[in-house]
């Protein structure tokens, strides 16, 4: 069931929300101990909320948006009253005073928080082996990494739906790795208030399905203009695109020389399948992105500098852990290293050689020319395309036990960071398997067509009629 067809099925009083919330719950007390997908699990909070949902519909009061879906949430988003630990130590017992606009909205249409899910320190990665308190395991494969806690909980039907944050890649990797849909909108269409954030340029609010029509859903309540946030837009969901569905013939953007960069088993695959993509009126046309390899050394170069100016808040003084010393430098020298993980610490150093006085030019201004470039490559593709189809990753989820340098793990964004620096919406989603594995494709479309590749998505989805079983 998805979550659109359980809210209708609450409103026709099939079901209760709170039956829901208990069926979330008794998985979460099930598997969580194994797949590690919450850091902290809220489940009395839902049931109160799925209870306030059920009066309602039983006083034949309006039903709430989102009736009393289970929902999780990435652990960089404030909830109010419930620990925002941004998978670091340093932040452990970090209580927020508020909550962030996307998970308030949430609230107040009715969704039911089952609680916040684990994730790379800081958002530092995408398989958790850098979170600061356990990795996560994929529901579909216990050896294989999630990517992201979020998306192994609406894998392994802890919940319903997710919001995530994404900066390079994270949510639409862990999406592919889980065999759900991940969905990265245009930068500002969801508010960024409240997101504890290691990149303020590129992170933004994602979302996470089951089903492509949840996202129709979520999008109604999460999108709109917030005082608090000035990148948000002005539009309204009712305002996004959706035209793309009813043209005769849907032109996709098929780049070969990215393609060829994926494994053998992922890249026959969608070949192989090229029917699916015929059968939704779709007909590739080569196109070249020659700046697209470049984008994934930019973007680390410019993540990183951010990094380490978005660190230095963390320093003890205000809220998180601190370990005192003879002197404020000494303050901070102890603090962070005894509260900072190897890959934060990483980027505040590299971050700090990057933005010094002989490497400035050097490396920051280039990153941000080949941004432009990167830009500019998607601009001219789109002049004769309607959207493009890339890979997520070149290979199924990392073996969790599997070993690789920090430069190997970076190569993971290579077809999502260059997507998220030209500001383009990106929808993954699976359409085949390969060893009983997802293989799943990246929709990438024009600034503000959301709701157009979700409802190709939904085609698609008819059309390829893949679905996977967690192995718990």
């Amino acid at each position: 069931m998805s979550a659109a067809e359980a809210v209708k099925a609450i409103k026709k009083k099939e079901i209760k929300a709170r039956e829901l919330v208990e069926n979330a719950i008794t998985r979460l007390e099930y598997t969580n101990d194994r797949l590690k997908s919450l850091i902290t699990i809220t489940g009395e909070n839902a049931l109160q909320q799925a209870d306030a949902v059920d009066k309602k519909v039983s006083a034949d009061e309006a039903l709430p948006p989102l009736g009393g879906i289970p929902l999780v949430i990435k652990d960089d988003l404030a909830l109010e009253g419930i620990p925002n630990t941004v998978g670091t130590k340093a932040l452990e017992n970090n209580y927020s005073p508020f909550s962030a606009e996307v998970v308030q909205r949430s609230i107040d249409s009715g969704g039911a928080v089952m609680g916040k899910a684990n994730m790379d320190e800081f958002g530092m990665g995408a398989t958790t082996k850098t979170s600061s308190y356990f990795w996560s395991r994929n529901p579909l494969d216990l050896d294989r990494t999630a990517g992201e806690g979020a998306a192994a909980a609406v894998s392994a039907n802890q919940a319903m739906l997710a919001i995530a944050s994404d900066t390079g890649g994270g949510l639409r990797e862990a999406a592919s790795y889980c065999g759900i849909m991940g969905l990265c909108p245009t930068p500002g269409v969801i508010s960024r208030y409240g997101l504890t954030s290691f990149s303020s340029s590129l992170s933004e609010v994602g979302l996470l399905a089951r089903k492509a029509e949840d996202f129709l859903l979520m999008l109604d309540i999460a999108s709109g203009y917030d005082p608090r946030d000035f990148a948000t837009s002005a539009l309204s969901a009712t305002s996004l695109k959706d035209d793309l569905i009813e043209n005769n013939i849907i032109t996709a953007g098929y780049p070969t020389e990215i393609w060829q960069q994926v494994e053998a088993p992922f890249k026959d695959n969608i070949e192989n399948n090229i029917e699916l993509f015929k059968n939704c009126n779709m007909e590739f046309q080569e196109v070249s992105l020659p700046y697209f390899k470049a984008g994934l050394l930019a973007y680390y170069i410019l993540v990183i500098s951010e990094s380490f100016s978005n660190l230095s808040r963390f320093d003890g003084i205000r809220y998180g852990y601190h370990y005192e010393g003879a002197n404020l430098e000494e303050w901070y020298q102890k603090t962070r290293k005894h509260t900072f993980g190897e890959e934060a610490r990483r980027r505040s150093f590299l971050g700090a050689y990057l933005l010094n006085e002989d490497n400035y030019k050097k490396y920051y201004e280039k990153a941000l020319q080949v941004w432009t470039l990167v830009k500019d490559d998607f601009s001219r593709v789109f002049e004769k395309c309607d959207l493009l189809i890339l890979p997520v990753t070149r290979l199924p989820a990392p073996l969790l036990e599997e070993t690789k340098s920090f430069t190997e793990n970076y190569q993971i964004d290579e077809f999502c960071a260059p997507v998220s620096l030209a500001g383009l919406p990106s929808l993954c989603l699976p359409v085949s398997k390969s060893n009983d594995l997802p293989v799943s494709v990246q929709l990438v479309g024009k600034p503000f067509s959301e709701k157009s590749l979700i409802k190709l998505s939904m085609r698609l989805e008819s059309e390829a009629n893949v679905s996977f079983m967690p192995v718990i």
